[in-house]
């Protein structure tokens, strides 16, 4: 009886995918196979006095079958693959990449802004929103503030989004608590303007679209009140987010409800809606060249160090307590600074090198759906021309040039 018969599984020192041998009749050969297909080479066992010869190898890394057929003396065995180890099932889903990509995206703006700053202008980051622009005067209180939310935004917007409107809600609570401060608004996201299914609006105009023309003035006097009275009836209708406060909601309903059109009008020119934001991935690209425009760095090498050392510290200022400031005087000792210490150097590369990994995945994320919201994008345009409705949304006036204009 052979050593090893046909299906009998043997513990492999090594496994051969494939190997020919030669097999002689009636007889029980063991033989150190040397083929340059077997990693550490294995024990063959023939019997062929059945005109069948089975071979079994064994491996250190887990378990396989040889089975061998001879065919005129010459045989070749075909090695069954060791079954898969088992895999770690997780009991719920852990994966936060979504939430620290928006963190990435907060930080990064949060630097595009402070590069942009004014010496009479301050930031102060999680204050009201993500990113606050404060313009003071001397020897008076605060006269303007600019409050922004940034949001690294996949889908399509609309207003029924619960995204808008919770920073519609948001807003007019802003307003409310604080009625002696003029207030302005912007909504920074990557999304696209997405379409309300069966929305009023005139012209197959979507929500933000219209809002955005009322906002810079360029929608017809003609179409104004019918927009303002289709966009207050929009969001009449509007559910709750889940993640809201409902007394937040609360107070946001009874505006929409009870304002006049002269409040409501106000609420929409104060409040942006800065769609189509530069993505993730670009944002960080976008920095170092400003660095390099503004003749902060010398070369490409060293705007990446500055970005690397602005990023760090913004990192720092958002886990401290109490108002977190950023001023044109700390952009500019930071911008100084030669070298980082040691400690902090470690932690800058392990944050670069995340940073890294994010740009890459981001950038192949984007270039994924890009296709699509492209393609999508041009058959909606497309469909709307062929049914004869065509919207044309003016240039926009960003809400940061009135901001200045106010300011100065």
């Amino acid at each position: 009886m052979p050593l090893f018969s046909r299906g009998h599984y043997m513990p492999l020192f090594a496994c051969a995918v494939q190997s020919p041998c030669d097999a002689k009749p009636d007889t029980r050969i063991y033989e150190r196979c040397n083929s340059a297909s077997l990693a550490l080479g294995s024990l063959h066992m023939w019997q062929n006095n059945t005109n069948d010869t089975t071979s079994q190898s064994w491996s250190a890394t887990g378990w396989c079958k040889i089975d061998c057929y001879n065919t005129s003396r010459q045989s070749t065995c075909m090695m069954l693959s060791p079954p898969t180890p088992p895999s770690f099932v997780t009991a719920r889903d852990r994966d936060a990449s979504d939430t620290i990509r928006g963190y990435v995206y907060q930080v990064d703006l949060s630097i595009a802004r402070w590069l942009a700053l004014q010496p009479s202008q301050v930031l102060e980051l999680e204050r009201g929103e993500d990113i606050d622009l404060t313009v003071l005067v001397a020897n008076a209180a605060e006269q303007k503030r600019l409050l922004e939310q940034a949001k690294c935004y996949k889908a399509n917007l609309t207003l029924r989004s619960s995204e808008a409107l919770e920073a519609l809600a948001a807003f007019v609570e802003h307003r409310m608590a604080n009625p002696g401060l003029s207030l302005l608004f912007r909504y920074t996201t990557t999304a696209s303007v997405g379409y309300e299914r069966g929305a009023p609006l005139p012209d197959g105009l979507s929500g933000i679209a219209a809002w955005e023309m009322v906002r810079t003035g360029t929608c017809p006097s003609e179409l104004q009140q019918r927009i303002l009275t289709d966009l207050r009836g929009l969001l009449r209708k509007a559910r709750c987010p889940a993640d809201l406060n409902k007394a937040t909601w609360t107070t946001f309903m009874s505006f929409v409800q009870d304002a006049t059109d002269e409040e409501f009008l106000a609420l929409i020119q104060a409040m942006e809606w800065g769609t189509h934001a530069p993505s993730s991935s670009s944002l960080s690209v976008t920095i170092q060249t400003d660095l390099l425009a503004r003749r902060y760095a010398a070369n490409l090498q060293h705007a990446r160090a500055q970005y690397h050392q602005l990023f760090f510290h913004v990192f720092k200022v958002l886990t401290q307590p109490n108002i977190k400031r950023l001023t044109h005087e700390d952009l500019t000792a930071q911008l100084a600074i030669p070298a980082l210490n040691e400690t902090d150097r470690a932690l800058r590369e392990v944050l670069g090198a995340r940073l890294d990994a994010v740009d890459v995945r981001l950038a192949e994320l984007e270039m994924t759906t890009g296709h699509y919201g492209d393609t999508l994008q041009t058959l909606t345009t497309q469909l709307r021309r062929t049914q004869g409705i065509v919207a044309t949304l003016g240039p926009s006036s960003p809400l940061n040039s009135r901001f200045a204009q106010i300011s100065r």
